[in-house]
């Protein structure tokens, strides 16, 4: 997730996503990390992971970074259509052994739907991060650089999938190492974050509480432990907000008015602000039952787009803004995404097909 640093002090007219965020950042949450023990994600990590002296960790991936997508040949960059330098008899010498002669080979021989890297820059990068050992020239198994550049020589000979993929960062199990799986029990390990849906704790959760958050477990949820702090942390957004949301020609949903809902614990009618009686989705669920408990659900009979389920276009902060700001009854959820709010440089394009499904980086 990219993060950047939003100024405050700025007038009203700033775009609604510098508004919403400044005052989230700067004046109710001072530092909206997820808490002393807060992780990017739900994440167990042995208590004694970071001691010199530590067993293995829970998951161990040594073969490096999963395959990336790249573009097609003309994208690559001079550096990766250069040619080898002719042997003495005639034919292509072997490439340096090094990351140099490695990535110049294999954006040359591997582009297209078989690209392991964006471009010549991101092999680099991958390559010194990642730290593999040279290897001896021409071997064809081991972690090495050595044995990749001798699967991306092998690719310009035919089955260039398969010998892309060895030839790649994560060596196509066959010039990578193999994952090793922890099977200690997970009593043994330390949560440090529990997400559903997104910026829940960051959010509405009290820095205070943030490690009982963490901490607790969906079923606290049901029992409306952390209930009064979500709205809280809703209706002061609202104070600050409402008046500058009608400015701009929309309406706030209503953190005063509410409905009866059945989310106490056991089922009991509990009085629920409008703004989380609402629902994103037809039919769907109401956006205090996507947070109460923070879980993630799909319901298969409905559309499958945030919150229900996520693909990788989804607008999700922006939903998540609209849903507990605006009044859905008069704007749509998308109503935010579909603001210039954006510059145009940071635009990705088409995402890729295959996995982890990226779009090209935005370039500075």
């Amino acid at each position: 997730m990219r993060k950047g640093v939003i100024e405050c002090g700025a007038e009203k007219n700033w775009v609604i996503a510098s508004l919403v965020w400044g005052v989230c950042v700067f004046t109710l949450f001072p530092a909206c990390g997820g808490g002393d023990n807060q992780g990017s994600q739900d994440a167990f990590i042995p208590r004694d992971a970071f001691r010199p002296d530590a067993p293995d960790s829970f998951v161990v991936a040594d073969g490096g970074a999963m395959d990336s997508p790249g573009p097609s040949p003309s994208d690559a960059g001079s550096d990766a259509a250069m040619p080898m330098d002719a042997g003495s008899d005639g034919g292509p010498s072997m490439p340096s052994n090094d990351c140099m002669g490695y990535c110049r080979l294999v954006t040359m021989n591997c582009s297209g739907d078989n690209s392991q890297y964006i471009d010549m820059s991101d092999c680099m990068a991958k390559c010194a991060a990642l730290g593999w050992p040279p290897g001896t020239p021409g071997e064809n198994t081991g972690n090495t650089i050595a044995c990749r550049i001798t699967h991306a020589m092998m690719a310009s000979g035919g089955s260039a999938e398969e010998a892309c993929r060895r030839a790649g960062p994560t060596g196509g199990g066959v010039c990578g190492a193999p994952i090793a799986f922890d099977m200690r029990p997970s009593e043994m390990a330390t949560r440090v974050d529990r997400m559903g849906m997104p910026a829940v704790a960051t959010a509405s959760i009290p820095r205070g509480r943030r490690n009982e958050y963490n901490d607790a477990n969906p079923a606290d949820d049901l029992m409306l432990r952390f209930a009064n702090d979500q709205a809280m942390a809703i209706a002061q957004l609202h104070m600050l907000l409402d008046d500058d949301l009608m400015a701009m020609g929309l309406m706030p949903c209503s953190m005063t008015m509410t409905e009866m809902l059945p989310i106490g614990p056991g089922g009991a009618m509990v009085p629920v602000p409008r703004c989380f009686a609402q629902r994103t989705i037809d039919g769907g669920p109401r956006v205090i039952e996507l947070v109460v408990p923070d879980t993630l659900r799909v319901i298969s009979t409905q559309p499958s787009r945030f919150p229900n389920g996520r693909q990788p276009n989804d607008p999700v902060m922006d939903v998540v803004l609209a849903a507990v700001l605006l009044d859905l009854t008069r704007h749509s959820p998308a109503t935010f995404a579909m603001m210039p709010l954006n510059p145009p440089s940071n635009a990705t394009g088409e995402i890729s097909d295959r996995f982890p499904y990226l779009g090209v980086p935005a370039r500075p």
